[in-house]
C-alpha cells in the first residue's frame, strides 16, 4: 500500500517542477502592436514577419515561423537579433506606415529602422531564416545606429560626363534612383515600383561615411530627370516604369578619377542591401585599378595561410582572397603588356575577394618553393612511400614565358600559372578571365543550401569531383574535433591532386608519344612535307582535369541541411568526422570505402583512395570498387540498381520501357511458336484428329 502522504508528495512536487518548467520554457510571443514595436526595435535587431490572418500563405508560413522562433531563441537573444511578428488586420495603420504591400513581408529592423528585406529568391524555410538572422548578426553596419546624413552629392547629367572625361579628384560610387528631385539620399521619398529603394536609402548614407575613410566619395542621379544619361547606361527601368508588375532596383557604378577610358565600372553583382557588398566593389576596384606590387615573401606568406574554422556557428569563418599576380621582367617588359592589366579591373570586380598586383620577383622560383614546403607537410603527415614533386608537371605548367599571370589562393601551396604560350596569348583578356573564373572558388568552401547548386555545377568538365567534410562546432570539444579533421580532409585533398599531377603527365606522355610516332609512320611511308609539318605544329592537349573542390558542412547549424541537398541517404546517422563524396559528372554520391566502411577523416589514405575510385577509376590498372547511389535518388536500397537508369531522366525510363516491351514481344513470339510447333506436331500424327497416311489409303 502506498503512503497517502507519500502520494500527496508526490504530486505536490511534481505540479511544482510542471510549473517552474513552464516558466523557464519561453512562450511564443504574441504580434507586437504600433507601441511594442517602436519600443522593441530599438534595442538589437529583429526580422519582422507582417502577415494577415486571413493570408493563405501566411498560414502555411505559421508553423515554419514558430518552429523558427523557438529553435532560434537562446541562440537570438546571445547575438541581439530576434524574430518577432505584426498583424496587419490589428495593426494596420502600423503596416500602412512602414508600406507594407503584400503578405507575407519579412523584413530585417534596427535601432535606426528597416535596413533589408528577406531575399525574395529564397525559400522561407527555417534552415534559411535562421542562417538570415545569423549572417545580418555577424554584419556591425546593421548595429549601427545610424544618426548621420548622408554624404551623397546630387549629380547632373553635365557634372557625371565631367567625371567620365577624368576631370575628378578621386574615386566617386555613384547611385542611380528611379526618382525625379531627390536632392539627398535622406529625404523621405516614395518610390514607385521599388520596394527595396528604402533599405537602400540606409546602405547608402552608411556607405558615404563609410568610404570617407578610404578617399572614396558619393554620389547619386535621378534617372527621371537625368533620362539621357541613364538609358545609355542600360537603366531605362529606372526611367520609366516599362512593368508595372517588375520590381525596379537602384543601380550603382565607380568612376576612377586620372583616366578617360576604362574608368567606369558598374555593380554586375545581385542587387542587396549589405554595406559591406557595394564598400568591397568600391575599394577593391580602386585598389585593383593601381595594381600594386607584390614580393615573393608575401605570396609565400599567401600561401602558408592555414584555414581558420570560426570557434562559432554564427560568424563567418575569415574570407579566403584570390591573388593575381602579372610577372615580368622589366628588362624585357614593353608598355603594351600592360594594357591587359585596366582591361582585367572590370571582370574581377564580379570575382568576389580577387585582387591585382604586378611583381617583378621570380615567380617560378617561388612556386617551387611553395610546392617543396606542401611535400614537406604531406611526408611528415601521410602514411606511404615518401612522395617527390612531380617535375613534368611542373615543366608543363609553370613555364618562363615573361611576362605571365600566376594565381596564388589563401591557404593553397598549389601554383596555378597561366597556361599561355606566346605574348598574343598573355594578351587574350577573355581568356585570361576564363582561366581566373575557373580558379575562383576558396581553397575550402562551406557548403550550405543555398551555394550547393553552383558548386555542383562550377566547371564539371574541369572540376569533376566535389568532397564535402562534415563538422559539428556547438561545443568546443567538438570543434576541437572538427578542426583535426579539416586539417586532415585537406591533407586527404593534397594526396590526391598529387596522384592526380601524375595521371596529368602520363595522359600527355602518352599523347606525345602518339604524336612522335605519327610523325615517324609518315616519315616512314614517304608522306609528302605538308603532311609532316601539320603533324609536327598539332598541339598536344593541355589536359588538367578530374579535379575536386573541397567544401564543409556544419551539421550544428541546422539538422535538415543534408536532408535539403539530397543527402541524408543513411537517415540521422551521420556526424562529424563522416566524408561525402560527388561525382559531379555522373552525380553519384559515394559515401563508404572498397571495405564498405563509413568514409572519415580518421583516415587520409582511405580519402585518397575513394576519391580516385570516384574520380579517377581509369588512372589505376584495377581500382578498388566503391558503391554509391544517384545524389536524391527516388529509390530504396533494393531497388538501387535503378540509379544508373535514372540519372539518364525520361530517355532512360524510354530505354527501360522499350527494352520491357521488346522482351514481352519476344517472350510472346517465342510462346506462339511452341504453340504452333505442338499443333503441328499433333497434325502430323495417325489417328481421328491427325493427318492419315495417304499412300496406305490409296493401296
Amino acid at each position: 500500500m502506498w503512503n497517502p502522504w507519500f502520494i500527496a508528495l508526490y504530486l505536490l512536487w511534481s505540479g511544482v517542477f510542471a510549473i517552474l518548467e513552464q516558466q523557464e520554457k519561453p512562450q511564443f510571443p504574441e504580434p507586437l502592436n504600433e507601441e511594442g514595436f517602436n519600443t522593441q526595435l530599438k534595442a538589437g535587431l529583429h526580422v519582422v514577419e507582417f502577415y494577415s490572418p486571413n493570408c493563405h500563405h501566411c498560414k502555411a508560413l505559421a508553423p515554419t515561423w514558430e518552429k523558427t522562433w523557438e529553435t532560434f531563441y537562446e541562440e537570438g537573444k546571445a547575438l541581439h537579433i530576434a524574430f518577432s511578428q505584426v498583424n496587419c488586420l490589428l495593426s494596420g495603420d502600423l503596416c500602412a506606415k512602414e508600406k507594407i504591400g503584400y503578405f507575407p513581408t519579412i523584413r530585417l529592423y534596427g535601432p535606426s529602422g528597416v535596413i533589408k528585406n528577406f531575399p525574395d529568391d529564397a525559400k522561407r524555410s527555417m534552415e534559411n531564416l535562421i542562417d538570415f538572422a545569423r549572417r545580418e548578426a555577424n554584419d556591425p553596419s546593421n548595429s549601427e545606429i545610424v544618426d548621420i546624413k548622408s554624404t551623397s552629392i546630387q549629380l547632373s547629367g553635365d557634372k557625371f560626363n565631367q567625371l567620365l572625361d577624368g576631370r575628378g579628384s578621386q574615386p566617386i560610387l555613384v547611385s542611380f534612383w528611379p526618382s525625379k528631385a531627390m536632392r539627398s539620399t535622406d529625404d523621405d521619398m516614395e518610390f514607385e515600383n521599388c520596394e527595396d529603394c528604402r533599405p537602400f536609402q540606409r546602405t547608402w548614407r552608411v556607405l558615404s561615411s563609410r568610404l570617407l575613410s578610404s578617399s572614396i566619395s558619393t554620389g547619386h542621379v535621378n534617372c527621371e530627370s537625368s533620362a539621357k544619361l541613364c538609358e545609355e547606361l542600360g537603366f531605362d527601368d529606372l526611367v520609366k516604369i516599362r512593368n508595372h508588375s517588375y520590381e525596379r532596383l537602384p543601380r550603382v557604378a565607380l568612376i576612377i578619377p586620372g583616366r578617360k577610358v576604362n574608368n567606369l565600372f558598374i555593380y554586375e553583382s545581385k542587387f542587396s542591401t549589405s554595406v559591406s557588398d557595394y564598400e568591397d566593389f568600391a575599394t577593391r576596384v580602386t585598389r585593383n585599378s593601381e595594381a600594386p606590387f607584390i614580393s615573393s615573401s608575401d605570396v609565400k606568406q599567401i600561401a602558408e595561410r592555414d584555414f581558420q574554422l570560426s570557434a562559432s556557428s554564427a560568424f563567418a569563418s575569415p574570407p579566403q582572397n584570390l591573388h593575381i599576380v602579372f610577372a615580368y621582367n622589366p628588362k624585357t617588359v614593353v608598355q603594351e603588356d600592360f594594357a591587359v592589366l585596366d582591361h582585367l579591373v572590370e571582370p574581377l570586380s564580379n570575382i568576389p575577394n580577387a585582387y591585382l598586383y604586378k611583381s617583378t620577383d621570380d615567380m617560378k622560383q617561388t612556386s617551387r618553393s611553395n610546392l617543396d614546403s606542401l611535400y614537406k607537410i604531406m611526408n611528415s603527415n601521410l602514411d606511404g612511400p615518401e612522395k617527390t614533386i612531380k617535375e613534368e608537371f611542373i615543366d608543363l605548367n609553370v613555364m618562363d614565358q615573361n611576362p605571365t599571370f600566376y594565381v596564388f589562393r589563401d591557404g593553397d601551396r598549389i601554383p596555378h600559372v597561366f597556361p599561355g604560350y606566346s605574348t598574343t596569348e598573355v594578351r587574350d583578356v577573355d581568356r585570361i578571365v576564363t582561366w581566373i573564373e575557373s580558379l575562383s572558388l576558396p581553397f575550402m568552401n562551406e557548403v550550405s543550401t543555398s551555394n550547393f547548386k553552383e558548386l555542383l555545377n562550377f566547371i564539371p568538365e574541369e572540376y569533376s569531383g566535389l568532397a564535402i567534410q562534415l563538422i559539428d562546432t556547438s561545443s568546443p570539444v567538438l570543434f576541437e574535433k572538427s578542426s583535426r579533421f579539416l586539417e586532415k580532409f585537406m591533407l586527404a585533398g593534397y594526396d590526391y591532386e598529387d596522384f592526380r599531377m601524375g595521371y596529368v603527365v602520363n595522359v600527355t606522355s602518352a599523347e606525345r608519344a602518339k604524336k612522335s610516332k605519327k610523325m615517324s609512320d609518315l616519315k616512314g611511308k614517304g608522306a609528302s612535307a605538308k603532311k609532316r609539318i601539320q603533324a609536327a605544329i598539332q598541339d598536344v592537349p593541355h589536359v588538367d582535369d578530374n579535379k575536386v573542390v573541397l567544401g564543409y558542412i556544419d551539421i550544428s547549424k541546422s539538422s535538415n541541411t543534408l536532408s535539403n541537398m539530397g543527402l541524408a541517404h543513411r537517415g540521422d546517422t551521420y556526424k562529424a568526422g563522416d566524408v561525402i563524396i560527388i561525382n559531379k559528372v555522373t552525380k553519384f554520391v559515394y559515401e563508404h570505402n572498397a571495405a564498405g566502411d563509413v568514409l572519415t577523416s580518421e583516415s587520409s589514405s582511405k580519402i585518397k583512395n575513394a576519391l580516385i575510385s570516384a574520380l579517377l577509376p581509369k588512372a589505376t590498372p584495377s581500382p578498388p570498387r566503391i558503391s554509391g547511389h544517384l545524389l536524391s535518388t527516388p529509390f530504396g536500397d533494393s531497388f538501387r540498381f535503378l540509379d544508373s537508369l535514372h540519372q539518364f531522366g525520361f530517355f532512360g525510363y524510354l530505354g527501360l520501357l522499350s527494352v520491357v516491351l521488346f522482351s514481352y514481344k519476344i517472350l510472346r513470339f517465342y510462346s506462339r511458336s511452341k504453340v504452333n510447333r505442338k499443333y503441328k506436331a499433333k497434325r502430323n500424327t495417325l489417328g481421328i484428329l491427325g493427318k492419315s497416311n495417304q499412300k496406305k489409303l490409296r493401296d
